[in-house]
């Protein structure tokens, strides 16, 4: 709480601050990804361990995004 109470702080400081919300998911249809091989060319021969005993997943799908300009 005390790390939200400081960005809300050092945001109302700045002329041109704002903090937006909202409630839709974003679209990135428009938005190209570099498409990045991580499993050979940064870990070598990795696999991907799945784990057994996971619950499903209780809400609807999130994303987070966030900008700094």
């Amino acid at each position: 709480m005390e790390q939200l109470r400081q960005i809300v702080a050092d945001i109302s400081m700045t002329k041109h601050g704002t903090i937006r919300s909202c409630t839709d998911l974003p679209d990135y249809s428009g938005i190209t990804i570099p498409e990045y091989y991580w499993d050979t060319s940064v870990y070598g021969k990795a696999t991907e361990e799945e784990p057994v005993d996971c619950p499903n997943p209780l809400v609807n799908k999130v994303i987070l995004t966030s900008f700094v300009a």
